[in-house]
């Protein structure tokens, strides 16, 4: 005989009184008192129950001095679309009796029932605890914490899972468990740039849950990590053992790990400001980070926690995002949930795939994780066929909110597997054949970014420009790329997304005026063709390239006009070529600095000669004298 999953062995009322009947309570007794502060609290229960199977489930009871009786209930199998969790509309199927509390006292309360099942042709095991179920499916019980006089203190809501008998046939969901690290970067900016501290409430609340997968190698399951928070946990020293769990958890073959921005981005309201090149620097840095401190993660799929539009697929896709996980309100008519989609990008199409809050561990309710964890089950098990027959779900799990006690009931499940339910990983939902077209992006809530647009343009402009002068060389230009990445970041305030902005054009000015030449020099050529040293001083301790560009009026010549030239720390002369043409000294010369923010030009040092035409005095004065025999 089939049991449920992890069966507990419960306290079953002794109760000698007939069935009560099928009447339901009334309407007005559903609501507990508002000042209530009783509490009922789900211990134990199977996760499914064959058709001629025990259902016993453990109750703790709190703050209810008052209570003194239980009462239980149980309805007819739910449909694919109604709420599990709450009261039904229509009435019980049937009113178990009536038991007693234990008596009140200083301890919380334990106790419990337990119904029987039995199918179509069998015999009632039970004439008080007895119930017929014929065909499979989730079906709702109440339970009501009542006072002396029959108010309703108290009502939990869980559901019986009865499994298929022989011949019966039900919908298979796969379910994906997708587990979240994610912390905001900190408010501070220099602990912003540090990278060096964890966030110790992340990662208590993450430990139990890593622990629960490390002991559960063959559960599948897919992370998605913000590469932001990964860095600041690889950056503590006191956060070793923390990254150690981490990569064990990861390391089980049915284990993935999403591709991410470098933090949590507003994709849309990136591209709608102009600043779609930023997903660049949230491609790279996201993807390194993770390869570098975890494992390759799968390249091209990020989770985006807010709506995007075809625009902001379309930057995506150009830059090898080709999968996304999307916010259940991206896709109109709950489109994506239980069956991928493909989305037109641009001239391509992206395929997503949505979560849901009905999908999510620990969530409903909050407070109680065992009950949540059942819940969540019984949702699967009501999902139906979706829009390609098999359904596939993702299942998103908040440490902030997942207890490992939940994470426990739903992992065993879904690696044990029942006719309603079994285990897959994110990927292979985002594999499974798409709906048929037609998902509708739901319009983005696009920000007024204010200054910060222009702000992270000028940046962009100067750091592009810091770019040529040093090379390339990814050690000098990585700081000011990771400040621009940060910035990004949906998580901090405007006013500070600015200010790191702004810190990149500000910080670059260091080097952009660390380059000096002569204010004024005199040269004298002592022939048509000459050359002239131009000393450039480099208080920089780097190598840099700068590009000398040469102006003059007609009646002089450079033969290079633009000369390229690598000037170590320290002084550097420069030999410039130049042409006059017989008659012509260059008698002086002024040298400017500027900087310019044109892409790709860097530092530009403008060697502009204040060229004085002037008779070549002393061939002229010689020359002179000899004719007049002087």
């Amino acid at each position: 005989m089939t049991r449920g999953i992890g069966r507990a062995l419960a306290v079953a009322a002794t109760i000698a009184v007939a069935l009560l009947g099928l009447a339901a309570a009334p309407a007005a007794a559903q609501t507990p008192p508002a000042d209530s502060d009783a509490r009922v609290t789900l211990l134990s229960q199977p996760v499914s129950v064959a058709p001629d199977g025990d259902f016993p489930v453990l109750l703790q009871v709190d703050d209810a001095p008052t209570a003194t009786k239980i009462a239980v209930d149980i309805n007819d199998a739910a449909r694919p679309d109604e709420t599990i969790g709450t009261v039904p509309d229509d009435g019980a199927e049937a009113t178990f009796p009536v038991f007693e509390l234990p008596p009140a006292g200083t301890e919380a309360r334990t106790t419990g029932f337990t119904i029987k099942l039995y199918p179509d042709g069998e015999p009632n095991p039970d004439p008080a605890w007895g119930w017929e179920i014929d065909e499979p499916g989730v079906y709702p019980v109440r339970i009501r914490l009542l006072d002396a006089d029959g108010n309703v203190l108290r009502v939990l809501m869980t559901s019986i899972i009865r499994l298929p008998g022989a011949g019966q046939q039900v919908t298979q969901t796969k379910a994906a468990l997708l587990v979240g690290v994610h912390d905001s970067p900190p408010t501070d900016p220099d602990a912003r740039a540090a990278t060096d501290t964890a966030d110790r409430q992340l990662l208590d609340s993450l430990n139990p849950l890593l622990d629960l997968l490390i002991d559960r190698p063959d559960l599948p399951a897919t992370f998605s990590i913000t590469p932001d928070t990964l860095a600041r946990v690889a950056g503590d020293d006191d956060a070793t053992t923390d990254l150690a769990r981490l990569r064990s958890a990861l390391a089980p073959a049915d284990r993935s790990l999403l591709d991410a921005p470098y933090v949590d981005i507003d994709a849309a309201g990136l591209v709608d400001a102009g600043l779609a090149d930023n997903l660049n620097l949230q491609r790279d840095f996201g993807r390194g980070t993770l390869a570098d401190l975890l494992q390759e993660p799968a390249v091209g799929t990020w989770q985006l926690r807010d709506r995007v539009d075809e625009d902001a697929l379309a930057e995506l896709r150009q830059r090898g995002i080709t999968r996304a996980v999307l916010p259940a309100d991206a896709l109109g008519g709950g489109a994506g949930v239980l069956s991928p989609v493909e989305l037109p990008s641009g001239g391509g199409t992206t395929r997503a795939v949505a979560t849901s809050g009905s999908y999510t561990l620990g969530l409903d309710p909050i407070d109680d994780p065992v009950l949540a964890a059942h819940r969540l089950l019984a949702r699967l098990a009501t999902t139906g066929p979706g829009p390609t027959g098999s359904p596939a779900v993702v299942v998103t799990v908040d440490p902030a909110i997942a207890s490992s006690a939940s994470l426990g009931i739903v992992g065993d499940a879904l690696l044990v597997g029942t006719p309603f339910f079994a285990a897959t990983d994110v990927p292979a939902v985002l594999d499974a054949p798409p709906a048929p077209a037609g998902a509708v992006l739901t319009t983005p809530a696009v920000p007024d970014l204010g200054a910060y647009p222009g702000t992270y343009q000028q940046a962009q402009s100067s750091l592009a420009s810091y770019q040529s002068m040093v090379g390339g060389r990814n050690e000098a230009i990585a700081p000011y790329e990771l400040t621009l990445a940060v910035s990004a970041s949906e998580d901090l305030e405007l006013e500070q997304r600015t200010a790191d902005a702004g810190s990149v054009t500000a910080s670059l000015q260091v080097p952009f005026t660390s380059i000096d030449v002569p204010a004024k020099d005199k040269v004298t050529l002592g022939s048509d063709d000459g050359k002239f040293p131009l000393p450039i001083e480099s208080s920089l301790d780097y190598p840099v390239r700068v590009v000398i560009e040469l102006e003059a009026n007609d009646r002089v010549e450079f033969p290079e006009n633009r000369i390229e030239e690598t000037l170590e720390p320290g002084s550097t002369t420069v030999t410039i070529g130049v042409k006059t043409d017989d008659q012509v000294i260059l008698a002086e010369s002024r040298y400017t600095i500027r900087s310019t923010a044109v892409s790709g030009v860097g530092i530009v040092l403008t060697a502009g000669a204040a060229l004085f035409l002037a008779v070549w005095w002393g061939r002229h004065w010689r020359r002179t004298r000899a004719e007049r025999g002087v």
